[in-house]
């Protein structure tokens, strides 16, 4: 067999190479974890690589380490997606998002509760989905990291977290 001719042969071929691996990591007390970004979500031909992947591997033996960010970098809902895949996700990487003030044309990554994504809706969805783990990634800070930590921290200490 040659290289796939279409994404949904490449979805496939990784689907067909990765399974083993996950059944491997299961059978031995593992569940894997895959952090997404935005490529993943990218749509070509009517097909997005990360629903054919879910759909096609085992919610139990596959997990998201899902990165609300990302998902809102792609335009969508965040929120909606939790809500969709709640069997599917292990934890979810809590991080914000806003144009940058500086280059308008520019989305670049806030402290939580700074930016433009519902945290409101987020925080639900993650509880509606029994979601254990919200873990604060920052990436790119607009500031010292260690105030952006305590920005994300107060925000989500008002949040009823901690």
């Amino acid at each position: 067999m040659g290289q796939p001719e279409t994404l949904l042969e490449s979805v496939d071929a990784f689907v067909d190479k990765f399974n083993p691996v996950v059944d491997t990591l299961y059978k031995n007390g593992l569940t894997f974890g895959y952090h997404n970004h935005h490529f993943e979500f990218a749509r070509l031909g009517g097909i997005q690589p990360m629903e054919e992947i879910l759909k096609k591997l085992d919610a139990e033996k596959f997990k998201l380490i899902l990165d609300v960010y990302w998902i809102a970098f792609t335009g969508m809902n965040p929120a909606k997606f939790i809500r969709e895949h709640k069997d599917q996700i292990a934890c979810v990487h809590f991080k914000d998002m806003a144009m940058n003030p500086l280059r308008p044309s520019e989305i670049t990554m806030f402290e939580i509760g700074y930016g433009n994504l519902d945290w409101d809706e987020i925080i639900e969805a993650c509880e509606d989905a029994n979601v254990q783990y919200a873990l604060v990634e920052q990436d790119t800070c607009q500031r010292d990291p260690f105030e952006s930590m305590k920005m994300s921290y107060d925000f989500l200490k008002e949040k009823g977290f901690i």
